[in-house]
């Protein structure tokens, strides 16, 4: 982003600041949904000086990877932090009038957290507590917003709302199918079979219809002192069943940390949710159906010129790989997967 259009919009939303100076205005690596900007910034307000961090979110200028609406993360983030749910960065504005002056890219700006991403020492030989005390802390955090009362702080208004236990898994096979067929631009066999499956499998309850976070784990959450300072990034948010975060949680790190079952235990003593082995295997090509939808807009884009970010196609390849086998594996074609 240009360091004069930010100054520019920020002048907009602070309009007692005097004299805004950038400090910061630097791109975080990695990611493919959506780009994400640190902004730092200090200026005169008041006669007193200021300082502030932003993180900017913004849509790619070839267009959205992940084809879920920028506003429902932003009011994710705007919620669940206005009413102190969990520990999350808060929501400040969502623009759609200052977009000429980001390439026209649609964004939001939200809080910036004192924290990181990597946790010192986590995985060092003879850290074993750490793991444990890092793994509950986690399990905390997901149950508070999964016992959150989604209807009544208003998240039906912009997500899909189920209507019983087994609409979860109808509502997101056609939700995501809709998306596939928009965004596909060539065969993939393996769909279509995990398609079948998918809508053969569905298990018949949930432990409980769910405010989901989609996309957790380590190293997608802010971490300082070994503590959750912020849950990141909700583009994945729906409303369904909670094996399908904790399938997310525990292949992104989490399940590294303490026994699968003992943290899914703990959980369950939090918040009285049982997350059942059916469940989570289900949830597995769940998860890799959205991805390989996902993956799709990058590659797509590269492909035609769109957006020549030199991420996209390692991102395009590497995943289409590894997610194919998981639901070819579902399928039966590869039983010892």
């Amino acid at each position: 982003m240009d360091t004069q259009e930010v100054a520019r919009y920020l002048q907009h939303k602070v309009p007692r600041a005097q004299d805004i100076k950038i400090i910061r205005n630097q791109r975080i690596s990695g990611g493919v949904s959506r780009q994400t900007w640190l902004v730092n910034a200090e200026w005169v307000e008041d006669g007193a000086r200021a300082e502030r961090g932003f993180v900017f979110r913004r849509m790619h200028p070839g267009g959205a990877s992940c084809p879920t609406p920028l506003w429902n993360e932003f009011m994710c983030h705007k919620i669940l932090g206005d009413n102190n749910i969990l520990p999350i960065a808060k929501g400040l504005w969502f623009e759609h009038e200052y977009v000429r002056w980001f390439d026209g890219c649609e964004f939001y700006v939200r809080e910036q957290l004192d924290g990181n991403a990597v946790i010192p020492g986590l995985h060092d030989q003879g850290n074993e507590d750490l793991r444990i005390s890092v793994a509950k802390d986690f399990a905390e955090n997901v149950a508070k917003f999964h016992m959150a009362d989604w209807k009544k702080l208003g998240f039906a208004d912009f997500l899909p709302e189920p209507v019983d236990d087994e609409d979860c898994f109808t509502q997101h096979i056609e939700r995501w199918l809709g998306f596939w067929r928009k965004l596909h631009y060539m065969p993939f066999p393996t769909m279509t079979e995990a398609l079948t499956w998918l809508k053969a499998n569905k298990p018949k309850k949930v432990g409980r219809i769910c405010l989901l976070k989609g996309d957790i784990g380590i190293g997608n959450e802010v971490y300082k002192d070994g503590k959750i300072q912020g849950m990141s990034d909700w583009e994945l948010c729906s409303i369904g069943d909670p094996a399908k975060d904790w399938d997310w949680a525990l292949r992104r790190g989490v399940g590294a940390l303490w026994e699968p079952r003992k943290i899914l235990d703990y959980y369950e003593q939090l918040s009285g949710i049982h997350i059942s082995e059916e469940n989570l295997r289900y949830a597995r090509v769940q998860n890799a159906f959205e991805l390989l939808v996902i993956i799709h807009p990058p590659g797509r884009n590269v492909i035609i010129g769109k957006d020549l970010n030199c991420y996209f196609p390692f991102f395009a390849i590497s995943g289409q790989h590894g997610n194919q086998k998981v639901m070819a594996n579902a399928a039966g074609f590869y039983p010892n997967l």
